[in-house]
């Protein structure tokens, strides 16, 4: 069976610091090929910003 790829939704998320905190929308979110371009995009924008991410951090998604 192929995945579904569809449109959604991404977040990332740090309940240690919520600077992390951030969201978005993505063209294509398949969750078994892993993080959407768009949540990687900010993901490295925050490193330079605030540098290592901590421990907790997650992402996740919902599909449209």
């Amino acid at each position: 069976m192929f995945p579904i790829i569809r449109s959604g939704y991404w977040y990332l998320s740090s309940k240690t610091d919520p600077r992390w905190n951030c969201s978005g929308t993505a063209s294509s979110l398949c969750f078994s090929a892993g993080m959407p371009p768009e949540a990687q995009k900010a993901l490295e924008e925050k490193k330079k910003e605030l540098g290592d991410p901590p421990a907790d951090l997650e992402w996740g998604g919902m599909k449209d």
